[in-house]
């Protein structure tokens, strides 16, 4: 399922042996102001008093749903082409399985579906230049505002409607910023991965251009 998906691949998975998984978390703070996962640490002298912080702790509930596909077939079609049809029966449900776990990623809401990027407490916003209009101060702006320990994991996501954009940014009024490929042949943008996906918002949306880092935890089967 997951060569040949956009975001799939990218995420860490939670193997839930449960029906019900309790996963602990931290409520982040401000990285700037010292404080990573809600907790601060202190310079002290050798046997000095020490000084205790209070991290505010949460938890998610994950509750095991299962994704599936249920196809009636034809006893004629069963007959004519067993073999054959089995093969593309078997692969269509698979990209159709993958495609509902990428569009949750990306746009689930949290109550019939898990909850995905677009939309989550977790997201940082960014207003556009200019409206409906992308521009490269906007890429700047969004890589700015990443969490700076991420930057080395993050990826671009852009919807089909904002490609053909990108792939003309400006810099000034004539300096044309190369939206290259990197040493795996993937196309680039200031130095992080840039790739495709239709579950991005339309050109003009929120969600049409994202700066992520899938590596956050994703549920999923043993």
């Amino acid at each position: 399922m997951e060569t040949r998906s956009t975001i799939l691949a990218d995420v860490s998975k939670l193997v839930m042996e449960a029906q019900t998984v309790h996963y602990p978390k931290f409520q982040t703070k401000n990285s700037a102001a010292g404080q990573l996962h809600g907790m601060s640490v202190y310079w002290g002298q050798e046997g000095g008093p020490l000084q205790d912080s209070g991290p505010n702790y949460a938890e998610l509930l994950f509750v095991a749903q299962k994704l599936y596909g249920f196809v009636h077939v034809t006893n004629e079609v069963l007959k004519d082409s067993v073999g054959a049809f089995e093969a593309s029966l078997k692969m269509a449900i698979i990209e159709n399985l993958r495609n509902e776990i990428e569009r949750c990623i990306f746009r689930g809401n949290g109550v019939s579906s898990p909850h995905g990027i677009i939309g989550s407490d977790g997201q940082t916003l960014v207003n556009r230049q200019t409206a409906n209009t992308v521009t490269y101060q906007d890429f700047r702006t969004m890589y700015s505002r990443l969490y700076p320990q991420g930057i080395s994991n993050s990826i671009w996501y852009v919807s089909p409607s904002a490609f053909p954009s990108v792939l003309n940014l400006t810099q000034g009024t004539d300096n044309w910023v190369e939206v290259v490929p990197n040493a795996n042949g993937e196309l680039t943008l200031l130095g992080r991965p840039l790739r495709v996906s239709e579950f991005c918002s339309a050109l003009g949306s929120q969600g049409g251009r994202l700066l992520d880092r899938p590596e956050a935890v994703y549920p999923c089967d043993a």
